[in-house]
């Protein structure tokens, strides 16, 4: 998928997913992610994360800035980009718009 696709995507689902469904999909994630710690960052864990961020439209909800505080987004997102590099990306602008400023250290 190019850039442009995704862009647009993104805008679409924006639109698409209420915030309701945002907090259900978070959640489930959250979910997960407990699970995974559990199973020691075994295959199955693996697979089990990287079925739902390849699934329900997870990452536009991850980056839509609607971050759902009671549930430790920041934590969740930071434990996720420790484990796939994909994310590394959005770990940073998640802390560079919480902390208002941009910084470009890479660390996770």
């Amino acid at each position: 998928m190019n850039q442009s696709n995704a862009s647009d995507r993104i805008i679409e689902t924006r639109s698409s997913i209420s915030e309701i469904e945002l907090r259900a999909a978070l959640r489930a994630l959250h979910h997960v992610i407990v699970e995974a710690r559990w199973l020691a960052y075994q295959q199955e864990a693996h697979a089990k994360i990287a079925t739902i961020l390849d699934s329900a439209e997870i990452m536009p909800l991850l980056l839509s800035g609607k971050a759902v505080d009671g549930l430790g987004f920041a934590d969740m997102l930071r434990d996720l980009a420790r484990t796939f590099p994909r994310l590394q990306w959005a770990w940073q602008k998640y802390r560079d718009e919480t902390s208002g400023s941009s910084t470009n250290d890479g660390s996770v």
